[in-house]
This record gives structure tokens, C-alpha cells and sequence, in this order.
């Protein structure tokens, strides 16, 4: 082997060109902007929402083998049933939300984007899943929100951004 050659292979740095530089940052910032659009719609409302209070019901209650979580109801916001009429084909729904007192409440499902604070939801045909019909607790903790939601009223805090996002923050 020449020197040459074991120059050139010590130091590969030399051969990178302008053009490696600028295709890795073209990679890097796609994959960027590919990781805040994911992240964007949960970090948005925990970052910059309005916090409001919803009254919650369980709807599904936790079993062992899936995990420490609650499945929520929120009594407060619009069923789909209720609504069959208004509904057309899945897709995005919207509920506009009016303080009522100390909690929040839903009016009729929408599908264009109402003025003032909204749930942003998913509507496949047969339920709204606005992200925040989940809770997830230790063991022992999704266990005593169980017993809770069935004897008293609870409160979810909930934060919502100005598209429509939301975060469930806590439950008590």
C-alpha cells in the first residue's frame, strides 16, 4: 500500500463534499419535520392550550390483562347516537364547547370548524375519539378511579389548542 492510499483511508473526512453536507441536512430536516408533525398535536395543547374541566363517567372499565388504564366517557359532550341525523360519512368532526359553571360542555357535532374553543375529533361511523378517552394510572390507581367514577362525580382537566387538539392532563 502507498502512502497515498493510507492517507486517503485514515482520513475519509477529506472526501466529503459540500454536496454530502447539504444532502445530510436536507435528510435531517425532513426527518425533523416528519417528527413534529407527529408530535405537534399532543404538544401543541399541553404547551399552549386552555386548560377547561369536562365531568367524566367510565366507560369501560380496566382489566388486567390490557394494562392500568381507564377507558373515560365524558356525559357532558355530544354521543353519536344522538346524533345520527347531523352525522354524514367518517371523518373529522368538530364540538364546540361552552362553560357551563365550573365544567365545560359539548354542543352538537359539527362538521366544519366552529368559532371559539372545539374538540377536534375522528368520527369513524360509529363514535368520536377526541384523545382523551383514555387514562392511564398505575395498577392500583386506575383501580381507585374505577371505584371513584362509580360513586361520585370526577373531573378530567383537559387542554385544548386553538386547532382543536387535546391533552388529558389529569383525572380527579
Amino acid at each position: 500500500m502507498t502512502t497515498s492510499n493510507r492517507t486517503t483511508l485514515l482520513q475519509p473526512w477529506k472526501r466529503i463534499t459540500r454536496t454530502d453536507w447539504l444532502t445530510l441536512a436536507g435528510v435531517l430536516a425532513v426527518h425533523l419535520l416528519l417528527v413534529m408533525v407527529v408530535v405537534l398535536p399532543q404538544l401543541s395543547p399541553r404547551v399552549a392550550g386552555t386548560e377547561i374541566a369536562l365531568r367524566v363517567t367510565t366507560l369501560d372499565p380496566m382489566e388486567p390483562f390490557r394494562g392500568a388504564y381507564v377507558q373515560l366517557g365524558y356525559p357532558d359532550l355530544p354521543h353519536p347516537e344522538q346524533e345520527r341525523n347531523v352525522r354524514a360519512e367518517p371523518g373529522t368532526a368538530y364540538i364546540p364547547l361552552t362553560q357551563d359553571g365550573p365544567v365545560w360542555v359539548g354542543g352538537p357535532i359539527q362538521r366544519t370548524v366552529p368559532d371559539g374553543l372545539f374538540l377536534k375529533c375522528h368520527d369513524d361511523g360509529w363514535r368520536l375519539a377526541c384523545g382523551i378517552e383514555s387514562w392511564f394510572d398505575s395498577q392500583d390507581g386506575a383501580q381507585a378511579l374505577e371505584r371513584e367514577l362509580l360513586t361520585e362525580t370526577v373531573i378530567a382537566t383537559v387542554r385544548v389548542d386553538r386547532w382543536g387538539n387535546a391533552a388529558l392532563v389529569s383525572v380527579r
